[in-house]
């Protein structure tokens, strides 16, 4: 199976130079970025970007002179010693798998590049009322992220076949990738279930941020 393309709507403007490679890759946006039909329910109202909030460094320094508090704050943070005080939470996505406990060849992984057409990623097949878990593997750089969820839309012919949003919770940031399992699920089944359908799965926090969007084609067959 080639690898899956990441797309979205954010417009880097003239300062697109200085955004990190994968938020480029990534196409990180504020959510009033997104079409209006994809904006999670959650956030409809909303959208704006938030005040910011006291950074991971910031905690850090407050209260300094009490050594357990210290102690207490770097246990709970890990190792803050590379983070720039001022720059924002961003989180880097290294992969995302369907794993799918029956099938011969193991899981499904959705691999990314910056490919401009969508024509140029495969299909991949899900087999009908097979169960399955998507485990997303990522890493959060320079200050905590809030309230991070996975959002996620599938369209059957342009018609929305399923909205649903995962709390995924807040992270701080830290030297080895998180690994997270979102809840398991069954792939729909019956004759008119089958098919082409697209899919568009996004990673946003809770101030407005989305990280992370990217579009996925399947299909629904009877067999693997």
């Amino acid at each position: 199976m080639e690898p899956l393309e990441f797309t979205g709507y954010a417009d880097l403007g003239e300062d697109s130079s200085s955004k990190t490679d994968f938020k480029k890759r990534q196409m990180s946006c504020y959510v009033k970025d997104l079409p209006k039909d994809e904006i999670p329910d959650s956030l409809k109202d909303d959208g704006k970007p938030k005040a910011r909030r006291m950074s991971c460094v910031q905690m850090l320094k407050k209260d300094k002179e009490d050594e357990s508090l210290v102690n207490y704050k770097n246990n709970l943070l890990g190792d803050l010693g590379a983070i720039e005080e001022e720059a924002p939470a961003e989180v880097e996505v290294f992969s995302i798998e369907f794993v799918c406990q029956d099938r011969e060849e193991g899981n499904i992984a959705l691999n990314f590049r910056e490919d401009e057409e969508m024509k140029k990623a495969e299909e991949f097949v899900l087999k009908e009322g097979a169960m399955f878990n998507i485990r997303i593997t990522f890493k959060v750089h320079n200050d905590i992220v809030y309230g991070l969820k996975f959002a996620n839309i599938v369209k059957k012919l342009k018609i929305t076949a399923q909205k649903e949003e995962h709390v995924m919770g807040t992270f701080a940031p830290t030297k080895d990738a998180h690994v997270f399992n979102l809840p398991e699920a069954y792939a729909p089944e019956g004759f008119f279930q089958r098919g082409s359908y697209k899919g568009k799965a996004m990673l946003i926090d809770s101030d407005g941020m989305v990280h992370l969007q990217f579009k996925y084609p399947f299909k629904i067959s009877k067999k693997w």
